[in-house]
Protein backbone atom coordinates (compact mmCIF):
# COMPACT_ATOMS: atom_id res chain seq x y z
CA UNK A 1 0.00 0.00 0.00
CA UNK A 2 1.02 3.59 -0.52
CA UNK A 3 -0.46 6.96 0.36
CA UNK A 4 -1.64 8.84 -2.71
CA UNK A 5 0.18 12.13 -3.40
CA UNK A 6 -2.09 15.06 -2.64
CA UNK A 7 -3.54 13.55 0.54
CA UNK A 8 -3.28 15.63 3.71
CA UNK A 9 -3.60 14.79 7.41
CA UNK A 10 -3.75 16.80 10.62
CA UNK A 11 -4.52 16.20 14.31
CA UNK A 12 -7.85 17.38 15.70
CA UNK A 13 -9.58 17.08 19.05
CA UNK A 14 -11.82 14.41 17.53
CA UNK A 15 -9.01 12.35 15.98
CA UNK A 16 -7.29 12.28 12.56
CA UNK A 17 -8.38 14.85 9.95
CA UNK A 18 -8.04 13.54 6.37
CA UNK A 19 -8.38 15.49 3.11
CA UNK A 20 -8.04 14.47 -0.55
CA UNK A 21 -9.21 16.20 -3.75
CA UNK A 22 -11.59 18.59 -2.02
CA UNK A 23 -13.32 16.05 0.24
CA UNK A 24 -12.50 15.60 3.92
CA UNK A 25 -13.47 13.50 6.91
CA UNK A 26 -12.29 12.71 10.45
CA UNK A 27 -11.25 9.31 11.78
CA UNK A 28 -12.48 9.65 15.33
CA UNK A 29 -10.28 8.59 18.22
CA UNK A 30 -8.00 9.87 20.99
CA UNK A 31 -5.07 12.18 20.28
CA UNK A 32 -2.74 9.17 20.24
CA UNK A 33 -4.30 8.14 16.90
CA UNK A 34 -2.48 10.94 15.05
CA UNK A 35 0.86 10.26 16.79
CA UNK A 36 0.57 6.57 15.89
CA UNK A 37 -0.27 7.37 12.26
CA UNK A 38 2.43 10.04 12.03
CA UNK A 39 5.11 7.63 13.26
CA UNK A 40 4.47 5.46 10.19
CA UNK A 41 3.93 8.30 7.70
CA UNK A 42 7.32 7.86 6.01
CA UNK A 43 6.73 4.17 5.31
CA UNK A 44 3.20 4.81 4.07
CA UNK A 45 4.44 7.57 1.75
CA UNK A 46 7.22 5.41 0.29
CA UNK A 47 5.06 2.28 0.08
CA UNK A 48 4.87 -0.68 2.44
CA UNK A 49 2.70 -3.68 3.30
CA UNK A 50 0.38 -4.23 6.22
CA UNK A 51 2.46 -6.95 7.88
CA UNK A 52 5.58 -4.78 7.91
CA UNK A 53 3.57 -1.81 9.13
CA UNK A 54 2.17 -3.48 12.24
CA UNK A 55 5.06 -5.84 12.99
CA UNK A 56 6.63 -3.57 15.62
CA UNK A 57 3.39 -2.48 17.31
CA UNK A 58 1.55 -3.89 20.27
CA UNK A 59 -1.68 -5.74 19.42
CA UNK A 60 -3.88 -2.80 20.44
CA UNK A 61 -1.91 -0.30 18.33
CA UNK A 62 -1.72 -2.79 15.46
CA UNK A 63 -5.51 -3.06 15.49
CA UNK A 64 -5.83 0.73 15.36
CA UNK A 65 -3.36 0.94 12.46
CA UNK A 66 -5.19 -1.81 10.64
CA UNK A 67 -8.45 0.16 11.02
CA UNK A 68 -6.86 3.40 9.79
CA UNK A 69 -5.39 1.72 6.73
CA UNK A 70 -8.70 0.06 5.93
CA UNK A 71 -10.59 3.35 6.07
CA UNK A 72 -7.99 5.18 3.96
CA UNK A 73 -8.07 2.44 1.33
CA UNK A 74 -11.87 2.54 1.36
CA UNK A 75 -11.95 6.34 0.93
CA UNK A 76 -9.33 6.35 -1.84
CA UNK A 77 -6.51 8.12 0.01
CA UNK A 78 -4.28 5.05 -0.27
CA UNK A 79 -3.24 3.09 -3.31
CA UNK A 80 -3.53 -0.69 -3.15
CA UNK A 81 -0.30 -1.78 -4.83
CA UNK A 82 -1.62 -5.32 -5.29
CA UNK A 83 -4.24 -4.00 -7.74
CA UNK A 84 -2.28 -1.09 -9.25
CA UNK A 85 -1.39 -2.90 -12.46
CA UNK A 86 2.17 -3.61 -13.45
CA UNK A 87 4.96 -3.75 -10.85
CA UNK A 88 6.27 -0.51 -9.45
CA UNK A 89 9.00 0.89 -11.77
CA UNK A 90 12.59 0.40 -10.69
CA UNK A 91 14.26 3.11 -8.65
CA UNK A 92 16.17 4.65 -11.57
CA UNK A 93 13.06 4.89 -13.77
CA UNK A 94 10.99 6.21 -10.89
CA UNK A 95 13.60 8.90 -10.19
CA UNK A 96 13.68 10.02 -13.86
CA UNK A 97 9.90 10.30 -14.04
CA UNK A 98 9.11 11.26 -10.46
CA UNK A 99 6.60 14.00 -11.35
CA UNK A 100 4.71 11.84 -13.85
CA UNK A 101 4.52 8.89 -11.46
CA UNK A 102 3.32 11.12 -8.65
CA UNK A 103 0.61 12.52 -10.95
CA UNK A 104 -0.55 9.05 -11.96
CA UNK A 105 -0.47 7.70 -8.40
CA UNK A 106 -2.66 10.58 -7.31
CA UNK A 107 -5.29 10.21 -10.03
CA UNK A 108 -5.28 6.65 -11.44
CA UNK A 109 -6.61 3.38 -10.08
CA UNK A 110 -3.89 1.46 -11.97
CA UNK A 111 -1.09 4.05 -12.23
CA UNK A 112 1.78 1.75 -13.21
CA UNK A 113 -0.17 0.19 -16.03
CA UNK A 114 -1.00 3.68 -17.32
CA UNK A 115 2.65 4.67 -16.84
CA UNK A 116 3.76 1.83 -19.09
CA UNK A 117 1.19 2.84 -21.72
CA UNK A 118 2.39 6.44 -21.67
CA UNK A 119 6.02 5.33 -22.03
CA UNK A 120 5.07 3.13 -24.99
CA UNK A 121 2.97 5.77 -26.78
CA UNK A 122 4.35 7.79 -29.68
CA UNK A 123 3.21 11.31 -30.48
CA UNK A 124 3.85 13.12 -33.75
CA UNK A 125 4.52 16.87 -33.87
CA UNK A 126 3.81 18.65 -37.15
CA UNK A 127 4.91 22.27 -37.16
CA UNK A 128 7.64 24.52 -35.84
CA UNK A 129 8.30 27.67 -33.86
CA UNK A 130 8.50 28.30 -30.10
CA UNK A 131 5.29 26.36 -29.40
CA UNK A 132 6.63 23.22 -31.06
CA UNK A 133 9.94 23.48 -29.21
CA UNK A 134 8.22 23.87 -25.83
CA UNK A 135 5.86 20.99 -26.64
CA UNK A 136 8.72 18.66 -27.56
CA UNK A 137 10.66 19.46 -24.38
CA UNK A 138 7.61 18.86 -22.19
CA UNK A 139 6.74 15.56 -23.89
CA UNK A 140 10.28 14.32 -23.36
CA UNK A 141 10.10 15.29 -19.68
CA UNK A 142 6.94 13.17 -19.38
CA UNK A 143 8.72 10.23 -20.96
CA UNK A 144 6.50 10.37 -24.06
CA UNK A 145 8.38 9.41 -27.19
CA UNK A 146 8.13 11.24 -30.51
CA UNK A 147 7.06 9.38 -33.63
CA UNK A 148 9.69 9.56 -36.35
CA UNK A 149 9.24 9.05 -40.06
CA UNK A 150 6.49 6.54 -40.78
CA UNK A 151 6.16 5.40 -37.15
CA UNK A 152 2.50 5.10 -36.11
CA UNK A 153 1.39 7.81 -33.67
CA UNK A 154 -1.32 7.61 -31.02
CA UNK A 155 -1.85 11.34 -31.43
CA UNK A 156 -0.61 14.07 -33.78
CA UNK A 157 -0.16 17.68 -32.69
CA UNK A 158 -0.74 20.17 -35.53
CA UNK A 159 0.89 23.57 -34.99
CA UNK A 160 0.31 26.79 -36.91
CA UNK A 161 2.87 29.22 -35.50
CA UNK A 162 3.49 32.72 -36.83
CA UNK A 163 7.18 31.77 -37.12
CA UNK A 164 6.28 28.56 -38.98
CA UNK A 165 2.86 29.08 -40.63
CA UNK A 166 0.95 25.95 -41.61
CA UNK A 167 -2.42 25.04 -43.11
CA UNK A 168 -3.74 22.63 -40.49
CA UNK A 169 -6.34 21.10 -42.81
CA UNK A 170 -3.71 20.43 -45.46
CA UNK A 171 -1.30 18.95 -42.91
CA UNK A 172 -4.05 16.71 -41.52
CA UNK A 173 -4.94 15.55 -45.04
CA UNK A 174 -1.33 14.52 -45.61
CA UNK A 175 -1.24 12.16 -42.63
CA UNK A 176 -1.03 8.47 -43.49
CA UNK A 177 -3.97 7.27 -41.42
CA UNK A 178 -6.78 8.27 -39.08
CA UNK A 179 -5.93 9.20 -35.54
CA UNK A 180 -6.44 11.73 -32.79
CA UNK A 181 -5.40 15.30 -33.58
CA UNK A 182 -4.54 18.20 -31.30
CA UNK A 183 -4.52 21.57 -33.14
CA UNK A 184 -2.62 24.60 -31.84
CA UNK A 185 -2.58 28.11 -33.31
CA UNK A 186 -0.09 30.71 -32.10
CA UNK A 187 0.05 33.90 -34.15
CA UNK A 188 -0.01 37.61 -33.45
CA UNK A 189 -3.80 37.77 -32.93
CA UNK A 190 -4.57 34.60 -31.00
CA UNK A 191 -2.95 31.74 -29.15
CA UNK A 192 -5.28 28.78 -28.76
CA UNK A 193 -4.74 25.15 -27.82
CA UNK A 194 -7.59 23.11 -29.21
CA UNK A 195 -9.42 20.05 -28.01
CA UNK A 196 -8.21 16.59 -28.93
CA UNK A 197 -10.20 15.70 -32.06
CA UNK A 198 -11.00 12.21 -33.27
CA UNK A 199 -9.97 12.96 -36.84
CA UNK A 200 -9.86 15.95 -39.17
CA UNK A 201 -13.64 16.43 -39.23
CA UNK A 202 -13.50 18.78 -36.25
CA UNK A 203 -10.83 21.09 -37.69
CA UNK A 204 -13.26 23.48 -39.49
CA UNK A 205 -15.12 24.03 -36.21
CA UNK A 206 -11.81 24.65 -34.45
CA UNK A 207 -10.86 27.17 -37.16
CA UNK A 208 -14.13 29.06 -36.56
CA UNK A 209 -13.49 29.10 -32.82
CA UNK A 210 -9.95 30.40 -33.34
CA UNK A 211 -11.25 33.19 -35.60
CA UNK A 212 -13.79 34.14 -32.92
CA UNK A 213 -10.96 34.41 -30.38
CA UNK A 214 -9.13 36.75 -32.77
CA UNK A 215 -12.23 38.95 -33.04
CA UNK A 216 -12.38 39.25 -29.25
CA UNK A 217 -8.71 40.18 -29.14
CA UNK A 218 -9.25 42.92 -31.73
CA UNK A 219 -11.86 44.59 -29.52
CA UNK A 220 -9.59 44.60 -26.45
CA UNK A 221 -6.11 46.13 -26.81
CA UNK A 222 -4.99 44.34 -23.63
CA UNK A 223 -6.05 40.90 -24.84
CA UNK A 224 -3.38 39.73 -27.34
CA UNK A 225 -0.72 37.76 -25.43
CA UNK A 226 2.99 38.55 -25.65
CA UNK A 227 5.23 36.55 -27.93
CA UNK A 228 7.14 34.30 -27.70
CA UNK A 229 6.06 33.76 -24.07
CA UNK A 230 2.48 32.99 -25.06
CA UNK A 231 3.56 30.48 -27.69
CA UNK A 232 5.91 28.72 -25.26
CA UNK A 233 3.11 28.50 -22.70
CA UNK A 234 0.77 27.09 -25.37
CA UNK A 235 3.31 24.40 -26.20
CA UNK A 236 3.49 23.38 -22.54
CA UNK A 237 -0.30 23.36 -22.29
CA UNK A 238 -0.50 21.17 -25.38
CA UNK A 239 1.93 18.69 -23.83
CA UNK A 240 -0.21 18.47 -20.71
CA UNK A 241 -3.25 17.98 -22.92
CA UNK A 242 -1.48 15.11 -24.69
CA UNK A 243 -0.76 13.54 -21.30
CA UNK A 244 -4.39 13.95 -20.22
CA UNK A 245 -5.55 12.22 -23.39
CA UNK A 246 -3.12 9.31 -23.04
CA UNK A 247 -3.94 8.77 -19.36
CA UNK A 248 -7.66 9.60 -19.47
CA UNK A 249 -7.29 11.59 -16.25
CA UNK A 250 -8.85 14.84 -17.50
CA UNK A 251 -11.22 15.91 -20.26
CA UNK A 252 -9.60 17.29 -23.40
CA UNK A 253 -12.63 18.58 -25.31
CA UNK A 254 -12.42 22.33 -24.67
CA UNK A 255 -10.23 25.22 -25.80
CA UNK A 256 -7.37 26.79 -23.88
CA UNK A 257 -7.04 30.50 -24.74
CA UNK A 258 -3.83 32.32 -23.82
CA UNK A 259 -4.48 36.06 -23.52
CA UNK A 260 -3.45 39.32 -21.90
CA UNK A 261 -0.11 40.90 -21.09
CA UNK A 262 0.41 38.38 -18.29
CA UNK A 263 -0.38 35.40 -20.56
CA UNK A 264 -3.42 34.25 -18.62
CA UNK A 265 -5.12 30.98 -19.59
CA UNK A 266 -8.90 30.61 -19.85
CA UNK A 267 -10.75 27.37 -20.53
CA UNK A 268 -13.48 27.89 -23.12
CA UNK A 269 -16.14 25.29 -24.00
CA UNK A 270 -15.90 23.96 -27.54
CA UNK A 271 -19.08 22.89 -29.31
CA UNK A 272 -18.48 21.29 -32.71
CA UNK A 273 -21.20 22.62 -35.04
CA UNK A 274 -23.67 19.99 -36.24
CA UNK A 275 -23.33 18.90 -39.86
CA UNK A 276 -25.50 20.31 -42.61
CA UNK A 277 -26.67 23.84 -43.43
CA UNK A 278 -26.78 26.33 -40.59
CA UNK A 279 -29.84 27.98 -42.15
CA UNK A 280 -33.27 26.60 -42.95
CA UNK A 281 -36.28 27.98 -44.83
CA UNK A 282 -39.36 29.27 -43.06
CA UNK A 283 -42.17 26.78 -43.63
CA UNK A 284 -45.94 26.87 -43.36
CA UNK A 285 -45.69 24.83 -40.19
CA UNK A 286 -43.67 27.63 -38.59
CA UNK A 287 -46.67 29.94 -39.06
CA UNK A 288 -49.19 27.67 -37.36
CA UNK A 289 -50.17 28.77 -33.83
CA UNK A 290 -49.41 25.31 -32.43
CA UNK A 291 -45.90 25.43 -33.87
CA UNK A 292 -45.17 28.98 -32.75
CA UNK A 293 -46.50 28.50 -29.22
CA UNK A 294 -43.48 28.04 -26.94
CA UNK A 295 -42.79 28.69 -23.26
CA UNK A 296 -41.69 32.18 -24.29
CA UNK A 297 -45.22 32.89 -25.63
CA UNK A 298 -46.97 32.68 -22.27
CA UNK A 299 -48.24 35.65 -20.32
CA UNK A 300 -45.31 35.41 -17.90
CA UNK A 301 -42.15 37.49 -17.99
CA UNK A 302 -39.71 36.32 -20.66
CA UNK A 303 -36.71 38.18 -19.27
CA UNK A 304 -35.14 34.89 -18.12
CA UNK A 305 -35.09 33.67 -21.73
CA UNK A 306 -33.35 36.87 -22.75
CA UNK A 307 -30.80 36.55 -19.96
CA UNK A 308 -29.97 32.97 -20.97
CA UNK A 309 -29.53 34.07 -24.58
CA UNK A 310 -27.43 37.05 -23.49
CA UNK A 311 -25.14 34.81 -21.43
CA UNK A 312 -24.45 32.63 -24.47
CA UNK A 313 -24.09 35.44 -27.01
CA UNK A 314 -21.73 37.45 -24.78
CA UNK A 315 -19.68 34.55 -23.38
CA UNK A 316 -16.02 35.66 -23.60
CA UNK A 317 -14.02 34.21 -26.50
CA UNK A 318 -16.94 32.32 -28.03
CA UNK A 319 -19.87 34.77 -28.10
CA UNK A 320 -20.49 37.40 -30.75
CA UNK A 321 -20.65 40.61 -28.68
CA UNK A 322 -19.62 42.20 -25.41
CA UNK A 323 -21.65 44.48 -23.15
CA UNK A 324 -20.63 48.13 -23.13
CA UNK A 325 -19.79 49.29 -19.64
CA UNK A 326 -21.87 52.10 -18.14
CA UNK A 327 -24.53 51.73 -20.86
CA UNK A 328 -27.20 51.15 -18.22
CA UNK A 329 -26.72 54.41 -16.33
CA UNK A 330 -29.03 55.69 -13.60
CA UNK A 331 -31.73 58.30 -13.25
CA UNK A 332 -33.18 57.75 -16.72
CA UNK A 333 -36.86 57.36 -17.58
CA UNK A 334 -36.11 53.94 -19.13
CA UNK A 335 -33.50 51.22 -18.65
CA UNK A 336 -30.94 50.97 -21.47
CA UNK A 337 -28.30 48.49 -22.61
CA UNK A 338 -25.77 48.35 -25.43
CA UNK A 339 -23.80 45.56 -27.10
CA UNK A 340 -20.64 45.91 -29.14
CA UNK A 341 -20.29 43.12 -31.72
CA UNK A 342 -16.83 41.59 -31.83
CA UNK A 343 -17.10 41.54 -35.64
CA UNK A 344 -17.18 44.80 -37.55
CA UNK A 345 -20.46 46.66 -36.94
CA UNK A 346 -21.33 49.21 -39.64
CA UNK A 347 -23.38 51.42 -37.30
CA UNK A 348 -21.67 51.05 -33.93
CA UNK A 349 -23.18 49.52 -30.80
CA UNK A 350 -26.52 47.71 -30.83
CA UNK A 351 -29.01 49.21 -28.42
CA UNK A 352 -31.84 47.98 -26.25
CA UNK A 353 -34.25 49.53 -23.80
CA UNK A 354 -37.17 48.56 -21.58
CA UNK A 355 -38.90 48.97 -18.28
CA UNK A 356 -36.20 46.99 -16.48
CA UNK A 357 -32.55 46.24 -17.04
CA UNK A 358 -33.37 42.64 -17.94
CA UNK A 359 -35.87 43.81 -20.57
CA UNK A 360 -33.33 46.26 -21.98
CA UNK A 361 -30.71 43.54 -22.26
CA UNK A 362 -33.17 41.24 -24.01
CA UNK A 363 -33.99 44.02 -26.49
CA UNK A 364 -30.27 44.54 -27.18
CA UNK A 365 -29.81 40.80 -27.74
CA UNK A 366 -32.60 40.81 -30.32
CA UNK A 367 -30.95 43.77 -32.06
CA UNK A 368 -27.71 41.77 -32.15
CA UNK A 369 -29.45 38.76 -33.69
CA UNK A 370 -31.03 40.98 -36.36
CA UNK A 371 -27.67 42.51 -37.22
CA UNK A 372 -26.10 39.07 -37.54
CA UNK A 373 -28.96 37.79 -39.70
CA UNK A 374 -28.59 40.81 -41.98
CA UNK A 375 -24.87 40.17 -42.50
CA UNK A 376 -24.97 36.36 -42.61
CA UNK A 377 -23.50 34.64 -45.64
CA UNK A 378 -26.40 32.40 -46.58
CA UNK A 379 -24.80 30.37 -49.35
CA UNK A 380 -26.66 28.33 -51.95
CA UNK A 381 -27.91 25.60 -49.59
CA UNK A 382 -30.94 27.60 -48.42
CA UNK A 383 -32.77 29.72 -51.03
CA UNK A 384 -33.25 33.40 -50.33
CA UNK A 385 -35.96 35.84 -51.43
CA UNK A 386 -36.88 36.09 -55.13
CA UNK A 387 -34.89 38.71 -57.05
CA UNK A 388 -36.15 42.18 -56.24
CA UNK A 389 -38.31 41.11 -53.30
CA UNK A 390 -37.75 43.31 -50.23
CA UNK A 391 -36.56 41.53 -47.10
CA UNK A 392 -35.67 42.45 -43.54
CA UNK A 393 -33.73 40.92 -40.69
CA UNK A 394 -35.90 39.83 -37.77
CA UNK A 395 -35.58 38.22 -34.35
CA UNK A 396 -37.84 37.27 -31.47
CA UNK A 397 -38.17 35.22 -28.33
CA UNK A 398 -40.28 32.67 -30.26
CA UNK A 399 -41.15 31.86 -33.86
CA UNK A 400 -44.34 33.93 -33.60
CA UNK A 401 -42.38 36.94 -32.34
CA UNK A 402 -39.83 36.51 -35.14
CA UNK A 403 -42.45 36.39 -37.92
CA UNK A 404 -44.35 39.40 -36.59
CA UNK A 405 -41.14 41.35 -36.06
CA UNK A 406 -40.19 40.82 -39.69
CA UNK A 407 -43.60 41.33 -41.31
CA UNK A 408 -44.33 44.53 -39.37
CA UNK A 409 -40.96 45.96 -40.35
CA UNK A 410 -41.74 45.24 -44.01
CA UNK A 411 -45.24 46.70 -43.80
CA UNK A 412 -43.84 49.90 -42.31
CA UNK A 413 -42.13 50.67 -45.62
CA UNK A 414 -45.54 50.48 -47.35
CA UNK A 415 -47.48 52.53 -44.81
CA UNK A 416 -46.79 56.02 -46.27
CA UNK A 417 -48.44 55.04 -49.55
CA UNK A 418 -51.22 52.93 -48.05
CA UNK A 419 -52.55 54.96 -45.13
CA UNK A 420 -53.12 58.65 -44.31
CA UNK A 421 -51.02 60.36 -41.66
CA UNK A 422 -52.47 61.75 -38.43
CA UNK A 423 -50.78 64.03 -35.92
CA UNK A 424 -50.36 62.58 -32.43
CA UNK A 425 -51.01 65.22 -29.78
CA UNK A 426 -49.85 65.46 -26.19
CA UNK A 427 -53.35 64.75 -24.90
CA UNK A 428 -53.47 61.52 -26.94
CA UNK A 429 -50.86 60.07 -24.59
CA UNK A 430 -52.66 59.28 -21.38
CA UNK A 431 -49.63 57.69 -19.70
CA UNK A 432 -47.28 59.90 -17.73
CA UNK A 433 -44.22 57.69 -18.53
CA UNK A 434 -44.86 58.26 -22.25
CA UNK A 435 -45.11 62.00 -21.75
CA UNK A 436 -41.95 61.90 -19.62
CA UNK A 437 -40.07 60.30 -22.50
CA UNK A 438 -41.31 62.96 -24.90
CA UNK A 439 -40.12 65.69 -22.54
CA UNK A 440 -36.81 63.93 -21.88
CA UNK A 441 -35.85 64.01 -25.55
CA UNK A 442 -36.02 67.79 -25.51
CA UNK A 443 -34.80 68.40 -21.96
CA UNK A 444 -31.86 65.94 -21.91
CA UNK A 445 -30.82 65.74 -25.54
CA UNK A 446 -32.09 68.97 -27.10
CA UNK A 447 -34.10 66.96 -29.63
CA UNK A 448 -37.61 68.42 -30.01
CA UNK A 449 -39.75 65.88 -31.83
CA UNK A 450 -43.26 65.47 -33.16
CA UNK A 451 -45.27 62.29 -33.58
CA UNK A 452 -47.47 61.09 -36.43
CA UNK A 453 -49.57 57.95 -36.75
CA UNK A 454 -50.70 55.68 -39.58
CA UNK A 455 -52.95 52.60 -39.61
CA UNK A 456 -52.92 50.02 -42.37
CA UNK A 457 -56.19 48.49 -43.58
CA UNK A 458 -56.68 45.01 -42.14
CA UNK A 459 -54.32 45.59 -39.22
CA UNK A 460 -55.32 46.62 -35.70
CA UNK A 461 -51.95 48.14 -34.93
CA UNK A 462 -50.66 51.71 -35.24
CA UNK A 463 -47.37 52.85 -36.71
CA UNK A 464 -46.08 55.96 -34.92
CA UNK A 465 -43.22 57.92 -36.45
CA UNK A 466 -41.02 60.23 -34.38
CA UNK A 467 -39.61 63.14 -36.41
CA UNK A 468 -37.23 65.96 -35.62
CA UNK A 469 -39.42 69.05 -35.36
CA UNK A 470 -36.66 71.29 -36.72
CA UNK A 471 -35.60 69.32 -39.79
CA UNK A 472 -38.46 66.90 -40.39
CA UNK A 473 -36.00 63.99 -40.42
CA UNK A 474 -37.25 60.63 -39.21
CA UNK A 475 -35.80 59.70 -35.81
CA UNK A 476 -37.66 56.44 -35.11
CA UNK A 477 -40.77 54.49 -36.10
CA UNK A 478 -42.49 51.79 -34.06
CA UNK A 479 -45.59 49.64 -34.23
CA UNK A 480 -47.95 49.22 -31.28
CA UNK A 481 -51.41 47.86 -30.51
CA UNK A 482 -52.63 51.35 -29.52
CA UNK A 483 -51.55 54.91 -30.20
CA UNK A 484 -50.02 55.41 -26.71
CA UNK A 485 -48.11 52.11 -26.80
CA UNK A 486 -46.75 52.77 -30.29
CA UNK A 487 -45.79 56.31 -29.24
CA UNK A 488 -44.08 54.93 -26.13
CA UNK A 489 -42.06 52.53 -28.29
CA UNK A 490 -41.11 55.24 -30.80
CA UNK A 491 -40.07 57.68 -28.07
CA UNK A 492 -38.11 55.01 -26.19
CA UNK A 493 -36.21 54.06 -29.33
CA UNK A 494 -35.52 57.74 -30.07
CA UNK A 495 -34.31 58.29 -26.50
CA UNK A 496 -31.84 55.39 -26.44
CA UNK A 497 -30.60 56.33 -29.93
CA UNK A 498 -29.94 59.93 -28.88
CA UNK A 499 -28.30 58.72 -25.68
CA UNK A 500 -25.71 56.52 -27.40
CA UNK A 501 -25.35 57.97 -30.89
CA UNK A 502 -26.22 61.65 -30.54
CA UNK A 503 -26.18 63.37 -33.92
CA UNK A 504 -24.28 60.45 -35.50
CA UNK A 505 -27.21 58.06 -35.35
CA UNK A 506 -27.50 55.46 -38.12
CA UNK A 507 -30.43 55.68 -40.56
CA UNK A 508 -33.58 54.74 -38.62
CA UNK A 509 -35.65 51.68 -39.46
CA UNK A 510 -39.12 50.81 -38.28
CA UNK A 511 -39.33 48.46 -35.32
CA UNK A 512 -41.80 46.25 -33.49
CA UNK A 513 -40.66 46.65 -29.89
CA UNK A 514 -44.18 46.05 -28.53
CA UNK A 515 -44.42 42.54 -30.01
CA UNK A 516 -42.28 41.11 -27.21
CA UNK A 517 -44.76 42.41 -24.61
CA UNK A 518 -47.87 40.77 -26.06
CA UNK A 519 -49.84 38.16 -24.13
CA UNK A 520 -50.26 34.91 -25.99
CA UNK A 521 -53.80 35.48 -27.30
CA UNK A 522 -52.98 38.93 -28.66
CA UNK A 523 -49.81 37.53 -30.20
CA UNK A 524 -51.64 34.87 -32.19
CA UNK A 525 -54.51 37.18 -33.12
CA UNK A 526 -51.99 39.52 -34.71
CA UNK A 527 -50.24 36.59 -36.37
CA UNK A 528 -53.58 35.57 -37.90
CA UNK A 529 -54.09 39.10 -39.24
CA UNK A 530 -50.75 39.22 -41.03
CA UNK A 531 -51.20 35.69 -42.42
CA UNK A 532 -54.74 35.98 -43.70
CA UNK A 533 -55.78 39.65 -43.62
CA UNK A 534 -55.67 42.37 -46.23
CA UNK A 535 -52.60 44.02 -44.71
CA UNK A 536 -50.23 41.77 -46.67
CA UNK A 537 -52.38 41.93 -49.81
CA UNK A 538 -52.53 38.19 -50.46
CA UNK A 539 -48.76 37.79 -50.39
CA UNK A 540 -46.97 34.85 -48.84
CA UNK A 541 -44.61 35.16 -45.88
CA UNK A 542 -41.22 33.64 -46.64
CA UNK A 543 -38.01 33.51 -44.73
CA UNK A 544 -34.68 31.95 -43.98
CA UNK A 545 -33.83 31.18 -40.37
CA UNK A 546 -30.39 31.19 -38.77
CA UNK A 547 -30.23 28.02 -36.68
CA UNK A 548 -26.57 27.39 -35.80
CA UNK A 549 -23.56 29.49 -34.88
CA UNK A 550 -20.27 27.93 -36.03
CA UNK A 551 -18.75 28.38 -32.57
CA UNK A 552 -21.36 27.99 -29.82
CA UNK A 553 -23.82 25.81 -31.74
CA UNK A 554 -27.60 26.15 -31.65
CA UNK A 555 -28.91 29.71 -31.60
CA UNK A 556 -30.71 30.53 -28.35
CA UNK A 557 -33.52 32.55 -29.98
CA UNK A 558 -35.08 32.53 -33.47
CA UNK A 559 -33.62 34.96 -36.00
CA UNK A 560 -33.26 35.27 -39.75
CA UNK A 561 -34.57 37.09 -42.81
CA UNK A 562 -38.26 37.60 -43.60
CA UNK A 563 -39.85 38.62 -46.93
CA UNK A 564 -43.25 38.92 -48.61
CA UNK A 565 -43.89 37.49 -52.09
Amino acid sequence: MKLRPGSHFAPTEQGLYCRFHGSSFVLRGPSEVFRLFDSHLGALTDGTDLDALIATEQPSAAAVLRGIVGRLLERGLMLDLDTAGRPVPDAATAARHEDLLSHLEEHCARPYEVFAEVRAARVAVRGGGPAAAALTRALESFGIGLAEGADPARLTVLIDDVEAPADLLAVAASLSGPGALLPLVADEERIVVGPVLDGAGGLPGFASAVERVALWNRTDPAAPPPRPVGAVLAGSLAARRVLDRLTGIAETDDLLVVHGHTASVTTVPFTPPPPGPHRRPLTGRDLEPAATLTPADTDTDTDSDGEAAAALLTAPWRGTARWLENAAGTGRPIATAALRPVAAAPHGPLLGWGGSQAAARRDAVLALLRAQAAMADDGPATPGPPPGAPWTAAAGSSMAHLVLDGVLRLLATEAPAAAPERQVRWQDLGSSPVRALWSALDDYHGSPVELTERRLPGLDWSLVCCQDRRTGDLVSAEWGPTTPTAAHAALGTAFVTALHHGEKAPPPTAGAWCVELLPVRALHRLLGQVREGTAVGGRRIGGRLVTVDPVFGRHPLPSGRIWLT
